[in-house]
C-alpha cells in the first residue's frame, strides 16, 4: 500500500522521498522523479514507477547500495545522468522501447547487471553509460546508433560480445577499454574512426577486419591486445595514433598502406612508434611475412622505409633476403646502432631492387 507521507512531491515532480525503505511503488500522478530524489537511500531494495513518468533525472537513484530491480513505464522518454550509478546491487531493470535517451553514467558502478536491452530510438551511447559494469556479458547495441561516447563500456571485465549497428560511425576514446574477455567483434561499414585506447587491454580480441569507411585509429587504440596476430588496415586509413597496436605481443604482421609515413616513427626511438616495442624478432624471419612486407614495398616502397627501423624487421626481412643479390649506396642513419644499420640496408636494397630500381637505394633516415 503507497503511504503518500513518504514522499515530497511538488507540481507532479517527486523531489525526495523520505519513507522506510524495502519495496517502494511511486504514486500515480507523478510525471517525473528529481535531481537525487532517492539518492544514497540504501534501504531502497526496489522501485516500481507508473504510467506518466516521462523523466528522471540526475542520480535520481545514485548510491543506492542494495537496489536490486527498477520497473518502469512506457511512458519513459528519458533517463538523465547517472540515474542509477553506483548501485551495485541492480540487476534487472527494464528499458521502455519509447525510450530516446540515456544520460551519462547512468549505469555506472553497477557491477552486478548482467544484461540489459537498449531502446531502438537511441542515437548515441554517452560518456561512461556502463562504466565499471564488470557483470555485463553481451550487449546489442540498436541499429540507429552512429556514437558511443568515451568510456562507455570502460571497464566492463566480464563482456565477451558486443553486436554493433551497421549505422555506427564514431567509437570514442577508452569506450572498451579493459574488457578483458571481449572476443567477439565485427566492425560496421559505416565505421570512419576509432578513439585513443579505445580497445586497449582487450587480452583476448583477436585479428579484426576493418571497414574501407575507416580514416582513423587513435593512439594506444589496441594498446595490449595480446591475441591479434594479423592485420590489415584498409588505404582508407591516413591517420594511425602512436602506439596504436603496441603491446600486441602475438602481432606477426601489420599492412598500412595508406597512413602518412612519419606516423610510424620519432626521434627519441629506434623501434616504430606505432608497433611499440614488444615485437619478436623471430616472427618477422616467417617468409610469408616477408613476403607481405615485399608485396607492400613494391606498391607504397616510401612509406615502407620507416617500418624498417625496428631491429625485429630488420633483422627478419633481411635473413629473407640475404643471398649476396643485395647492393646498396648512400644510406645515413644518425641513430641505428652500426650492425643494425647494416642489416636495413640491406634490406631496403633488396626491396628497392625487387621493386624494380635495379638495387640501387638512396635513402636518408635523418629527421
Amino acid at each position: 500500500m503507497i503511504n503518500l507521507n513518504d514522499f515530497i512531491i511538488v507540481d507532479g515532480v517527486l523531489c525526495n522521498y523520505i519513507g522506510p525503505g524495502g519495496p517502494v511503488e511511486i504514486p500515480s500522478g507523478v510525471t517525473a522523479i528529481g535531481k537525487a530524489a532517492f539518492k544514497g537511500k540504501e534501504n531502497v531494495k526496489s522501485v516500481f514507477v507508473p504510467e506518466g513518468v516521462s523523466v528522471i533525472d540526475n542520480e535520481a537513484f545514485s548510491c543506492c547500495t542494495y537496489l536490486r530491480s527498477v520497473c518502469l513505464p512506457q511512458s519513459m522518454v528519458e533517463l538523465r545522468r547517472g540515474v542509477f550509478s553506483e548501485c551495485p546491487n541492480l540487476q534487472q531493470i527494464n528499458l521502455p522501447e519509447n525510450m530516446q535517451a540515456i544520460g551519462q553514467k547512468a549505469f555506472a558502478g553497477c557491477r552486478r547487471l548482467s544484461e540489459i536491452s537498449l531502446p531502438k530510438k537511441l542515437t548515441t551511447i554517452r560518456y561512461g553509460t556502463f562504466m565499471g559494469c564488470k557483470s555485463l556479458g553481451c550487449i546489442t547495441i540498436p541499429s540507429g546508433v552512429t556514437t558511443i561516447g568515451e568510456s562507455a563500456f570502460d571497464g566492463c571485465n566480464g563482456l565477451r560480445e558486443v553486436v554493433l549497428p551497421e549505422t555506427l560511425v564514431t567509437i570514442g576514446h577508452f569506450a572498451f577499454r579493459t574488457c578483458l574477455n571481449l572476443d567477439r567483434l565485427q566492425l560496421p561499414k559505416a565505421l570512419t574512426s576509432i578513439g585513443d585506447r579505445a580497445f586497449a587491454s582487450c587480452l583476448r580480441l583477436g585479428d579484426l577486419l576493418f571497414p574501407d569507411s575507416l580514416t582513423t585509429i587513435g593512439e594506444s587504440a589496441f594498446y595490449g591486445c595480446m591475441s591479434m596476430q594479423r592485420l590489415s588496415l584498409p588505404v582508407s586509413v591516413t591517420h594511425l595514433g602512436r602506439n596504436a597496436f603496441s603491446g600486441c605481443r602475438g602481432l606477426k604482421f601489420l599492412y598500412a598502406p595508406g597512413v602518412d609515413v612519419t606516423l610510424f616513427y620519432r626521434q627519441d626511438a629506434v623501434v616504430p612508434a606505432v608497433m611499440g616495442y614488444l615485437c619478436k624478432p623471430e616472427l618477422y624471419a616467417d617468409p610469408e611475412i616477408a613476403r607481405g612486407y615485399l608485396y607492400y614495398a613494391a606498391h607504397n616502397k616510401e612509406r615502407l622505409v620507416p617500418l624498417l627501423l625496428a631491429e625485429d624487421l630488420a633483422e627478419g626481412i633481411a635473413t629473407y633476403a640475404a643471398g649476396g643479390k643485395i647492393t646498396a649506396e648512400n644510406v645515413h642513419s644518425d641513430f641505428l646502432e652500426p650492425a643494425i644499420e647494416a642489416q636495413a640496408t640491406q634490406c631496403i636494397a633488396f626491396l628497392l631492387e625487387w621493386s624494380g630500381n635495379n638495387g640501387t637505394a638512396s635513402v636518408d633516415f635523418r629527421l
